[in-house]
């Protein structure tokens, strides 16, 4: 991890990276890749995407969704 303030740069998980591409923001959990343009707001939309879920199945695996 690189980068100085709240956002840090990261390898990213969305294509083949070698150096460092993923800006982070740690207070938010915002993120967006410089290279492939990946983007969210929140851990939440970082972990739809990089498994490829649904909401609510994001929601589910990171325990913020109980089934009913």
């Amino acid at each position: 991890m690189t980068g100085g303030g709240e956002w840090k740069n990261v390898i990213c998980p969305f294509h083949d990276d070698s150096k460092p591409s993923l800006r982070v923001r740690l207070d938010t959990g915002g993120f967006r890749c410089m290279v492939c343009g990946a983007h969210g707001g929140d851990v939440l939309a970082f972990h739809q995407q990089r498994y490829g879920l649904s909401f609510k199945q994001a929601a589910q695996q990171l325990g913020a969704w109980r089934v009913a």
